[in-house]
């Protein structure tokens, strides 16, 4: 009779636990399955290393660019002045890209140096199609598709901020 109280016992509340203890406590995935092609891997990975590059190519046309508006050189300047714009602008948008550009690399000012240079690129797009070949604004152009792009990947990291 007490051993078979003690079987009773033993399945109905010491076995439950201990098939508990002997589970993992998460599913994972074995160690191997991030290698394996599957779509979700490869999203992930264009997530990863295809922001990183398109950050890095936008600050190094943005560094290109505003450093040659800050060094005053006259071809880069000339269009303010077809614009109508005073030139000190220039000088002022050469310090807004520098900043955007090195804005990008900092995680939680990333969406809002996006979101600036998607103004300043916004202008660059209006005045290479208006004024100049469209082959000169293809810079510009993929520099506002990229800043687009980054500023909608981190825009999560507006609302960390504090």
């Amino acid at each position: 009779m007490w051993s078979s109280f003690m079987q009773k016992v033993w399945r109905w509340a010491l076995m439950p636990k201990l098939k508990r203890c002997m589970k993992p406590k998460h599913k994972s995935k074995p160690f191997w399955h991030k290698h394996i092609d599957t779509e979700e891997n490869k999203m992930s990975a264009f997530k990863k290393y295809g922001t990183a590059t398109l950050i890095a190519l936008s600050a190094l046309i943005l560094l290109a660019g505003g450093g040659a508006k800050l060094a005053g050189v006259p071809e880069v300047h000339m269009s303010f002045g077809i614009l109508g714009l005073p030139s000190w602008f220039g000088y002022f948008i050469g310090v807004c890209e520098v900043a955007g550009a090195i804005g990008l690399f900092i995680r939680p000012l990333r969406a809002l140096a996006a979101a600036g240079i998607n103004a300043i690129m916004l202008g660059a797009v209006y005045f290479h199609v208006v004024h100049t070949s469209l082959a000169q604004g293809i810079p510009a152009l993929f520099v506002l598709l990229s800043s687009v792009y980054i500023a909608l990947q981190s825009r999560d990291q507006l609302f960390k901020m504090k």
